[in-house]
């Protein structure tokens, strides 16, 4: 079985509930585009031979590959559909207990602790929290809908959204980009959509994404809807 990482922010999001999608940057030697049409490549919209076949990779001879979906993400995806994953998080075993860094508040003395071990390191038997991967989309990062960013675990933040309008915003965002305006304010700023920049600055910029993964650089992403399942 394979194991899927998440940091402290994402295990609490499994763990209430929260958190049913999960985007991960598409990894690959190849260049990756979403869809041949949208990419003015010279191809005809109307064109019939290439039917379900819009997922195209460049392969290494610079030439053109036309794949189904199915195909493109057997080829490039680290998991299928239907797979069911363990969550792997920040944890370390005394006495042959797992103890899990998500599970402790930051003022507990344990949260502190300078033996945790990272994610990858976490084995199928020490998990507490398994995953089956509902479906696979492939988008660009700065695509996700506003839908979507509260399935990444938006709500564990306190934004509140209540028929579609914005009722509240629980604090203001002042590490050092502009000290003490609002998050509305530096939404308008960015010229962002509030959910998107509560998605970026909470969520991506929390996760070890650089350039060319980083939310600017706008990578094509694998997007997991994701279901807690029983081991």
């Amino acid at each position: 079985m394979q194991g899927l990482a998440l940091n402290e922010q994402g295990v609490k999001g499994i763990g209430n509930g929260t958190k049913t999608n999960s985007r991960r940057p598409v990894k690959h030697h190849l260049d990756i585009y979403r869809n041949r049409n949208e990419q003015a490549i010279r191809i005809e919209p109307q064109n019939d031979w290439y039917k379900d076949r819009n997922h195209c990779i460049r392969d290494e001879q610079g030439g053109w590959m036309d794949l189904t979906k199915e195909d493109f993400l057997k080829l490039v995806c680290k998991y299928q559909v239907g797979e069911v994953v363990y969550v792997q998080e920040r944890f370390y075993v005394r006495g042959g207990a797992v103890f899990y860094k998500a599970s402790y508040a930051s003022s507990d003395d344990i949260h502190n602790h300078t033996n945790w071990k990272p994610p990858h390191e976490m084995q199928e038997h020490q998990a507490r929290y398994f995953l089956k991967i509902k479906s696979i989309k492939v988008e660009r990062l700065q695509d996700i809908s506003e839908e979507d960013c509260f399935k990444e675990g938006l709500i564990n933040f306190g934004y509140v959204m209540q028929f579609g309008r914005k009722i509240g915003v629980s604090e203001e965002y002042t590490d050092g980009y502009q000290h003490g305006l609002s998050y509305e304010d530096l939404c308008m700023d960015e010229e962002i959509e509030f959910e998107k920049f509560c998605f970026k600055w909470h969520i991506w910029n929390n996760l070890p994404y650089k350039a060319p993964y980083d939310w600017n650089s706008n990578p094509y992403v694998f997007v997991y809807e994701l279901e807690r399942v029983e081991r």
